[in-house]
């Protein structure tokens, strides 16, 4: 028996599998991966077009993947073992044992801290720089050598490892039982160490119901180490051609690869840079004892030739991970240059879920297929389209966005993507058709919901979807035990919008949310931004929402209780409320209050609450816009100073043609023709005040000192 510890996704260790393989012609060979796949394998040699990922799932508790690309060991393994006539299993546990869990990606076993500190005391940046210089060239003695490695960086085990290990070796017991020594292991190498074959028989796996495997479409984005995939070789492309060519052939590739890019993306590459690239990539090789340039001779030597300014921060390929935000352009090309953009393909006849043909038979059904490039559809309001695609969003499908949502009707864009059917298999975790297993997903929303906005937005999804959701009464034990105004608002926002499409009985819990929405406002006593968006719901509710048994009168009280009581834009918003519902004596009473707002640079909070509820209001009013010219043009520059990000706010609540219209007024108040003198300054409004600032500040200064 021969076990061969391997990194995944390692051009190296693949070839030294089918060497070993060519070279023993076993009778079994055991894989790493997910045993309760034996009895299909057939399906993963059906022609696919690599790299290509085995999803693994049990309903309601997510999944597991186990990737595959041309160079991967235990592909190799499957492949050349398939190819030899010997009996190919996996040998580890399914994705859904509790040992695996907690896992998306069946293949994150690498232990980054013992890596680094090797990698550190043999004087290399980060443990992929490391491997390459020890593996990924061709050598004598790979398989020993990587035998040590793996042992000297076994320092402890994973939880759910000593299970998974155990059952590795119960797997290998059963081989030699069977097979004799004619057995070959490809294994994680962290894993290699500790397989002793144990036991006679094949290992019995528990019972466990809605349970799946299928195989989807991957890439090498995906893959790639710098994209988060946490057992990924970085930059797949790059390794591709090392696999297709070897290391020799591999660097001018992806040197082709990265300026191609590089010029795609309009990022200047001289010929002078090529030639100081290559020279550069050649020597560092050189320096580091390698025959040919790796990849990090490469790309060290493109960033030293290209890169002409100081980075802010370190390079990409010297740690693991995310890049940075702020990684230089230039290096963000050449990262995705070395990743490659090759997709894969399943071939035609390969299984998939129910869910993957139920959502596709629906989008004929419906006219909803996507196509490329995309095309827009509108779609009414609560008809079984409307509500196919609302269950596609609350899925997380790409390729179906909603463009604008009105009254009445929807415009989406369904555009046509590769990862539709990928995703759909991951979805397959929420159930076997698009109504259920978007119900599941609200389900399993709804359980971690604890507000009343975050429960709202559950129902209101599930109206939209058409979908029958045990969730109206915990909304309205939300909205009435709410103490915190603005989240009401956001609730009673989503559920009025609902209630104005006529897509839900909602009369009860938006009367009581209403009453307890003023409660809130007459108890408000601090400024907040928030609910007075949530003031603006209420007088919506009040205005548009007929049918609906509000306590109007009550609305009108606590109105003009807060207009004496509230603080500044509490007292705006409470004017606004009643002077757009025609409720009072209108601009005469706004004016009143604008001249009675003291002290003066506290006139923009005031004016953010009126704003903000009587917006076409005020723009009809020429008389208090006058008004509050006058008194903007009165404040002291001191005063007008710190007036000014209030002022600046409360102007804010003005879309661009509103605030266009307003300037109008104020212009023909001053005589100026035209209202572009006041709209496009040629100078920024922060840098006229910084300057006013400094003015003042000079002023000061001359007048302490007596330098008039």
């Amino acid at each position: 028996m021969r076990v061969v510890g391997v990194r995944h996704h390692s051009p190296a260790c693949a070839r030294l599998v089918e060497t070993v393989l060519r070279s023993n012609r076993p009778a079994c060979v055991l894989i790493e991966g997910p045993s309760d796949f034996n009895g299909r394998l057939d399906e993963m040699l059906l022609g696919h077009t690599l790299p290509i990922a085995l999803f693994s799932f049990q309903r309601g508790q997510g999944g597991s993947w186990t990737p595959f690309c041309d160079y991967s060991p235990e592909w190799v393994a499957l492949r050349v073992g398939r190819e030899l006539g010997a009996e190919v299993r996996f040998m580890d546990l399914p994705a859904w044992h509790r040992a695996l869990r907690e896992r998306t990606n069946r293949y994150s076993d690498r232990r980054t801290d013992p890596e680094r500190e090797l990698a550190r005391e043999l004087g290399f940046d980060d443990p992929d720089s490391l491997w390459d210089h020890l593996f990924e060239h061709p050598g004598e003695g790979l398989e020993e050598r990587l035998r040590a490695y793996f042992t000297a960086i076994r320092d402890q085990i994973e939880p759910g490892d000593a299970e998974r290990e155990e059952f590795m070796a119960r797997c290998l017991g059963w081989a030699r039982a069977h097979h004799g020594e004619r057995v070959v292991v490809v294994c994680g190498g962290y894993h290699a160490p500790a397989l002793t074959p144990v036991g006679d028989d094949w290992p019995e796996l528990p019972a466990e119901p809605e349970t799946g495997s299928y195989l989807v479409p991957f890439s090498f984005h995906r893959l790639d180490s710098f994209q988060g995939y946490a057992a990924g070789m970085p930059s797949p492309g790059y390794y591709q051609h090392v696999w297709e060519g070897g290391p020799k052939r591999a660097a001018s590739l992806a040197l082709r690869d990265a300026v191609a890019r590089l010029r795609t993306r309009r990022l200047a590459v001289s010929s002078a840079d090529l030639v100081a690239a290559s020279t550069l990539t050649h020597g560092l090789a050189r320096l580091r004892g390698h025959e040919v340039p790796l990849r990090t001779d490469l790309l060290d030597g493109l960033a030293g030739a290209l890169i002409k300014q100081e980075l802010s921060c370190e390079l990409p390929w010297s740690r693991r991970g995310w890049l940075p935000a702020n990684t230089d352009p230039i290096l963000v090309e050449l990262v995705a240059a070395f990743s490659g953009a090759r997709r894969g393909q399943l071939a035609e006849g390969t299984p998939h879920p129910p869910l993957v043909a139920d959502v596709r038979a629906r989008l004929v059904e419906l006219e909803l297929v996507p196509t490329r490039p995309a095309r827009q559809v509108t779609v009414e309001v609560g008809t079984q389209r409307s509500q196919c695609l609302h269950q596609l969003g609350l899925l997380g499908l790409p390729g179906f966005t909603r463009l604008r949502e009105g009254l009445l009707e929807e415009d989406w864009a369904l555009h046509e993507v590769l990862e539709l059917d990928s995703a759909l298999v991951e979805a397959s975790v929420h159930g076997s058709d698009l109504p259920g297993a978007a119900l599941s997903v609200l389900e399993e929303a709804l359980l971690r919901a604890e507000d009343s906005a975050a429960l709202a937005a559950i129902l209101v999804a599930g109206v939209r979807a058409g979908l029958e959701l045990p969730a109206r009464e915990r909304v309205a034990r939300a909205i009435g035990a709410e103490i915190d105004l603005a989240r009401l608002g956001a609730a009673l926002d989503l559920l009025f919008k609902l209630y104005r499409q006529d897509l839900g009985d909602l009369g009860l819990i938006l009367a009581a949310g209403f009453a307890r929405g003023l409660w809130l406002f007459e108890g408000l006593d601090g400024s907040a931004p928030g609910c007075l968006r949530a003031v603006v719901v209420l007088r919506d509710m009040h205005r548009l929402g007929q049918s609906l048994d509000l306590a109007r009168e009550l609305a009108e009280g606590v109105m003009r209780r807060r207009l004496a009581s509230a603080p500044l834009d509490g007292q705006g918003a409470a004017l606004g409320y009643l002077w757009s519902l025609g409720l009072g004596e209108g601009a005469p009473e706004a004016a009143a209050a604008v001249r009675a707002v003291s002290p003066p640079e506290a006139l923009g909070d005031f004016l953010a609450g009126l704003f903000l509820l009587a917006r076409e209001e005020v723009q009809r009013a020429e008389d208090l816009l006058g008004l509050l010219d006058e008194r903007v043009r009165g404040l002291h520059p001191r005063e007008f100073l710190r007036a000014l990000p209030g002022l600046r706010l409360a102007f804010s609540a003005f879309p661009p043609r509103e605030r266009q219209a307003v300037a109008a007024v104020i212009a023909r108040l001053h005589g100026l023709e035209s209202p572009f003198e006041l709209t496009h300054a040629p100078v920024a409004p922060e840098l006229v005040a910084e300057g006013m600032k400094l003015e003042l500040e000079v002023e000061e200064i001359v007048q302490r000192y007596g330098l008039y």
